[in-house]
């Protein structure tokens, strides 16, 4: 039997099993946003937020003037609750209201600032600790990824920008994910809710003036009703923000609160329904108003779900909005110079002439519409068409396909998928990349694959030579380390025009002591798992620091260098993955109580294992071991390598790493180690 080398660099980092502690994270934050020079309490869902000790927002023009913990309340607690708030509420508004008999229950309320003096609390405090504690009524399956709350207290500058920023939220488990939080300078408010079984406490109709910003919460259930004042002549623009809030949900399907609106005039009529905006899940509504009076807007799910991480924000008002061109985005980075497209063009002999290395901009302007060019080009080019037009926010589904001169297709593309743009619920923009087979004619076609067409569905098509190239994620964007210790981070390579070389990732000017290893994305592959040490040398912070990742490599000869872009790597619908975008890539460090690691390992090891073969593997350990049990696991490995013959003699501990035949010779990545310990009591059991 033939055997082959595979060669892998093996990254080894010996943890304690108190490391893998579960981390801090957040699911969702309402309400999402607020006014410019505003003051108000946002509560943010997530788990593990226990011993939670600051909040941390991405400009320093948002100030947290106050946060407090809010415990989970077993049922019994929240039965408890819920009883003792109807009978103070019922005592103050129910004339000769002979109280019930006090329910006897072994339980306590927690100790906490909002659960004390409950009979002098105000009806809109009561209200509040009811939307805290109690909701949602309906106690279905406990979401534990949203169960804990953290109420904070929030002041906006009145010099900050409109825009989204990021909140996060520092736990003594260490930092969590980041958050979209929205500033705008309208009226904001939160809704008012109905609660089940206590209509004293029923809120009031309220008729809001325009323009105006609902924030807004769909439980299990839940309808929501907003009347809004609209005199004639006015345009109108209602505009639902759920998905761009929180844009994949790893236990929903379709993977995200998809909210609809229904429009009412005062008779009751619908006068509109959305449930998206062309391809956008959010809904949108434009409306003429044809007479004076007062309209009602209706939010729901599409699908009747209903859960706390269903928050929206509702606009309704009058404002600028461009129905053609939704964004903006740097379609031309190489720099090409542009032509438009000129009709008809929709037969080869109608075709537009174009040359190489040219962005040209054009519109399927009606149904069956086609636009084709005609280009000359050499025996062995390497031919690329990419498309822009989803990715700019153009309804257009673009199919295109590159023919010789007969007519014949040579190659073809309907959706290409872009990970720097991996909020796009459909990848519809295609991209060919050819090497062209003989001199001559070729023609190039562009059409809607779904037959659409209008004013609105235009495109950028680049037709140039290769420009080799690629984009670095990291994930997660919040990075959690302990002094003299080790963590993760994932590194994702997305590579352009034939780009298949190898990666070299690094820390770019960050603090002493900080170690990157296993920085290097092997040619060929897209995703390696890398580590981060805080070795002795590092200086912790109390604060979150900063920290920048670079990625380069050498494309045709030339140093091509990116900054990588923090992402945080989120399921969606139980099986997708996709990258969403943080503005900042954090570290947060904890100092570690207890002893060092079994192991200290700061730098690389290169090893070959031969195809069908093993690798024995030695280590001199710095502590005696009598008294625990060692575990070893491969995090992130390839299908075929297995550990084995794990033992500790003389101070030494030793394995075996295995690789079957189907991995085959020349085959790179990082492989890397977790090792636990499992420590003994004192009779050794």
């Amino acid at each position: 039997m033939s055997r082959f080398i595979i060669f892998l660099i093996i990254l080894v980092k010996f943890l304690y099993s108190q490391t893998s502690q579960n981390q801090p994270s957040i699911g969702y934050v309402y309400p999402s946003g607020g006014k410019i020079g505003s003051s108000f309490e946002i509560v943010v869902g997530g788990q593990n937020l226990r011993g939670v000790k600051d909040i941390y927002f991405s400009s320093d023009e948002i100030k947290v003037e106050s946060f407090i913990y809010i415990p989970v309340l077993s049922p019994q607690q929240r039965q408890l609750l819920t009883s003792k708030i109807k009978e103070i509420v019922k005592s103050r508004y129910i004339k000769n209201y002979l109280p019930k008999e006090e329910i006897k229950m072994d339980v306590k309320l927690p100790e906490n600032p909002l659960l004390t003096n409950l009979e002098n609390k105000t009806d809109d405090e009561l209200k509040q600790i009811i939307e805290i504690f109690l909701t949602p009524f309906r106690r279905e399956q406990i979401k534990r990824s949203i169960q804990e709350k953290v109420l904070i207290r929030v002041n906006i500058s009145p010099n900050i920008q409109k825009g989204v920023y990021q909140l996060r939220l520092i736990t003594s488990l260490g930092i969590t994910n980041p958050l979209n939080f929205y500033i705008s300078d309208v009226l904001e408010v939160k809704e008012d809710f109905e609660i089940p079984s206590l209509d004293i406490l029923k809120p009031k109709e309220i008729v809001y003036d325009t323009p105006i910003i609902i924030n807004g919460q769909i439980l299990p259930g839940d309808i929501d009703r907003f009347y809004f004042n609209a005199k004639k002549g006015q345009k109108i623009i209602i505009e639902l923000k759920a998905r761009d809030i929180i844009p994949y949900m790893a236990d929903a399907v379709p993977g995200w609160f998809q909210a609809t609106l229904t429009l009412y005039d005062s008779f009751g009529n619908e006068i509109a329904y959305s449930d998206d905006y062309y391809f956008n899940p959010d809904p949108l509504i434009f409306f003429e108003v044809y007479q004076d009076g007062k309209y009602m807007v209706k939010v729901k799910d599409a699908l009747y779900r209903g859960r706390e991480d269903f928050v929206y924000r509702l606009f309704i008002g009058e404002r600028e909005f461009n129905k053609t061109y939704f964004d903006v985005i740097d379609y031309n980075f190489y720099n090409l110079p542009e032509i438009g497209e000129k009709e008809p063009n929709d037969k080869l002999r109608m075709a537009n002439e174009i040359k190489i290395n040219q962005i040209v901009n054009g519109v399927i302007e009606k149904q069956g519409d086609i636009d084709i060019f005609k280009l000359k080009l050499h025996k062995n080019f390497k031919f690329v068409a990419e498309v822009y037009a989803r990715k700019t926010n153009s309804p257009l589904d673009a199919y295109i396909c590159l023919m010789d001169s007969s007519g014949k297709i040579l190659v073809s593309n309907d959706d290409y998928y872009d990970k720097n743009f991996d909020l796009i619920t459909h990848h519809a923009d295609p991209y060919i990349y050819y090497e062209i087979p003989k001199d001559g004619i070729y023609y190039l076609k562009i059409l809607d694959i779904q037959n659409n067409g209008g004013k609105e569905y235009f495109y950028h098509l680049r037709v140039s030579e290769t420009y080799p190239d690629f984009s670095i994620f990291v994930f997660p964007s919040s990075i959690n380390i302990i002094t003299n210790n080790t963590t993760f981070l994932y590194a994702y390579a997305f590579r352009k025009d034939g780009f298949n070389g190898e990666i070299r990732i690094s820390i770019k000017n960050g603090p002493k002591g900080l170690i990157l290893n296993g920085g290097r994305i092997p040619e060929g592959k897209s995703k390696v798992v890398m580590t981060i040490t805080a070795t002795d040398e590092y200086i912790p912070s109390e604060k979150v620091i900063p920290i920048q990742i670079e990625g380069n490599a050498l494309i045709d000869g030339k140093l091509i260098k990116k900054i990588a872009k923090p992402s945080e790597e989120i399921m969606q619908a139980f099986a997708y993955y996709h990258f969403i975008p943080s503005s900042e890539l954090l570290l947060y460090t904890r100092k570690w109580k207890f002893q060092k690691p079994i192991i200290s390992l700061n730098e690389e090891q290169i090893v070959k294992i031969p195809s069908g073969g093993k690798t024995k593997i030695e280590y001199k350990i710095n502590q005696s071991l009598k008294n625990e049990k060692i575990i070893i696991e491969l995090r992130e490995y390839p299908e075929g390598i297995s550990i084995g013959d794990v033992k500790i003699e003389n101070g030494i501990l030793s394995f075996e790493i295995k690789a079957d035949e189907k991995i085959k010779k020349g085959y790179s990545d990082n492989l890397l180690f977790e090792l636990f310990s499992e420590i003994s009591g004192k009779d050794g059991k």
